[in-house]
């Protein structure tokens, strides 16, 4: 297991300085906004490769199946952004994982995005088919819509691609629990039953209510039982910090994010190491 970072929530503006930011942190891997390449600058690419390399970094790329308003045919865009993938890790070799939101549909106004089982699978099956010929592994996200195991018992059954694993959000899954959305399940009975294998793990704390990014904190009962059942399960993928800020901060406010992306990075591992120990 490896605990990374995600490179749009550094509180740096460009890609090599948050995968420097990253690995000052303490990062074995990085995590990227769609592709690669889609936010570097004129001049980045070598860079980017360059630090990867150096610092020995897994890579995963989070991408997103689209919103049918907003987006009503995504698979032209998933297509040029598989394309970019596949790509940068002929060049790099590094990519462990690409993950996707799942297509959903717009609610009313303040409600969580309505998930669209069907699109979801429908996508999946394309973009899991094409990427693992390359070797490279997909996961689908646990957003609040599809936080129970039957939706994602449904999209395993769907796609039918054992390269498809899942990523699970654990802030999502603290909300989830706190308003059952998991239909009773706990954390830990959530991800001991999760039908598909856990490639990533987006790691962030919240109030149990909105989608906060916060930093971990200690005696979170959801989190510890999270975290301690990743370990059970012999969890062998990357997690990976999802807070902090993004755009360009002022020193005081970067140096302020990089302490708590520590903090929840000890937090994690703690509770990770110790179950091990426990389960010897």
């Amino acid at each position: 297991m490896r605990i990374g970072c995600a490179t749009w929530m550094m509180g740096v503006s460009t890609l090599p300085e948050s995968i420097q930011r990253a690995v000052e942190c303490g990062a074995r891997a990085v995590s990227f906004l769609m592709t690669p390449q889609k936010y570097q600058r004129p001049g980045d690419e070598q860079k980017i490769l360059d630090l990867v390399g150096r610092h020995d970094l897994d890579v995963t790329c989070h991408n997103t199946l689209g919103r049918a308003e907003e987006e009503p045919d995504p698979l032209p865009r998933l297509q040029d952004e598989i394309d970019d993938i596949i790509e940068w890790h002929a060049a790099s070799g590094r990519v462990r994982c690409v993950s996707f939101d799942p297509a959903s549909h717009e609610a009313r106004p303040g409600e969580e995005p309505i998930i669209d089982i069907e699109k979801t699978i429908e996508l999946l099956k394309y973009t899991t088919d094409r990427l693992w010929r390359r070797g490279i592994p997909t996961a689908v996200e646990n957003w609040l819509g599809n936080s129970n195991i039957d939706a994602f018992e449904a999209t395993k059954q769907g796609v039918g691609n054992e390269a498809l694993g899942a990523l699970v959000d654990l802030g999502h899954l603290n909300i989830a629990v706190n308003t059952g959305i998991t239909r009773g399940l706990s954390a830990d009975e959530f991800i001991t039953r999760m039908p598909l294998t856990i490639r990533e793990v987006h790691v962030h704390y919240n109030d149990g209510i909105h989608d906060l990014h916060a930093p971990l904190e200690p005696h979170s009962i959801v989190i510890e039982q999270a975290v301690r059942a990743l370990a059970r399960r012999g969890f062998n993928g990357i997690a990976t910090i999802e807070h902090g800020r993004s755009g360009d901060l002022p020193a005081d406010l970067t140096d302020k994010t990089a302490n708590s992306i520590r903090k929840s990075m000890s937090i994690f591992r703690k509770l990770f190491d110790q179950e091990q120990k426990d389960s010897q």
